[in-house]
């Protein structure tokens, strides 16, 4: 599973506008930070989970001026405002909502690169600071 990986972004309703041209995304993840409870008498500190950390996110595309999912995309990063977002993994050959999972959670576009390599295509890459917890894995 994960064979195919879609991004959604929302551009009038949630989740409606998945990015084609999607060359790489980069890893998903967040850490909490761990805060030490100190008590007498106990030979190891205990710990608790504080405030989650989320990773931000490389997306990469090739780039294709009349798509809109680069129309958006563009425009977030001018914006700078937050957009609810989903990463869908497939099975080879399922189409979008096919046999897979999701996770979902609300970004920022913060940076864009763009490549311009002589004899390859043209790609946007795209930092995207993550706002929230990452949502559990669903299944579609």
């Amino acid at each position: 599973l994960g064979n195919c990986t879609v991004l959604h972004l929302t551009d009038s309703a949630d989740y409606d506008t998945p990015v084609l041209t999607l060359a790489s995304l980069g890893d998903l993840s967040e850490e909490s930070n761990l805060i030490e409870i100190p008590e007498y008498c106990r030979d190891v500190v205990r710990t608790m989970a504080g405030s989650t950390t989320p990773s931000t996110l490389e997306v990469t595309i090739n780039m294709d001026p009349d798509d809109p999912a680069f129309v958006l995309l563009d425009s977030l990063y001018v914006s700078g405002l937050d957009n609810a977002m989903k990463v869908e993994m497939l099975a080879v050959g399922e189409a979008t909502g096919g046999i897979g999972s999701f996770v979902t959670f609300e970004g920022k576009v913060t940076a864009h690169t763009f490549t311009n390599s002589f004899d390859e295509i043209r790609q946007k890459t795209y930092t995207i600071s993550i706002q929230t917890k990452l949502s559990a894995l669903t299944a579609n």
